[in-house]
């Protein structure tokens, strides 16, 4: 299955810092296209493929997504929830990156955003990075993931010393490397059928 996800999230004693990362309310998505819209399906509806059930969602890069997840997340724990920038992720050698994969395109994009919102009465900053992944076939096909999203809320005067604490807590987590090249060559696959399908 394509569809797998994993989550970590921690919160002070004090009930100010809130850490994540990952997110399993986040679905496996597939670009509308010919076949789709033949099928008088629409962005929002669920499709069925072997391996995994999907949404069909346009693309979008890193920044776009970092600020869409962020209104939804940091809503879990907020009110007053607003976006104040959302960009490419400065000073990354992994800003976008593309290999080919036989007939499958796999680019990664990165973006960030931060936000501001209220936490139990107390004005706080909200800062999300997330690295989505996007496999394309021909036709415009493709699916694409959520590959990589951690943030945290912090007062404003913490920032750096949350975000610190959540690099650590992000770099001390390790998948399965096996079952890690698994997963993605699953993902390969299940994009050629994919591909396949809406062509057939």
């Amino acid at each position: 299955s394509v569809d797998y996800t994993f989550a970590v999230e921690a919160i002070s004693p004090d009930q100010t810092q809130v850490l994540f990362f990952g997110d399993p309310s986040i679905p496996v998505y597939t670009m509308p296209n010919m076949a789709t819209n033949l099928a008088g399906k629409r962005e929002g509806d669920i499709l069925a493929y072997p391996g995994a059930s999907m949404v069909i969602a346009q693309y979008q890069p890193g920044n776009i997504f970092a600020a869409n997840w962020g209104r939804q997340r940091f809503s879990r724990f907020c009110s007053d929830v607003n976006l104040r920038a959302n960009r490419p992720k400065p000073n990354s050698s992994q800003n976008v990156t593309s290999i080919q994969f036989g007939a499958v395109q796999s680019t990664v994009n990165v973006g960030e955003a931060i936000f501001t919102c209220n936490l139990n009465g107390r004005h706080e900053t909200g800062y999300i990075s997330a690295a989505t992944q996007i496999n394309q076939a021909a036709m415009g096909s493709g699916i694409w993931v959520l590959l990589n999203g951690e943030g945290f809320i912090s007062p404003p005067g913490k920032t750096k010393e949350v975000g610190a604490l959540l690099s650590k807590m992000v770099g001390s987590f390790r998948l399965n490397p096996q079952w890690l090249a698994q997963q993605q060559d699953t993902t390969m696959k299940t994009s050629e059928i994919n591909t396949q399908t809406n062509e057939a």
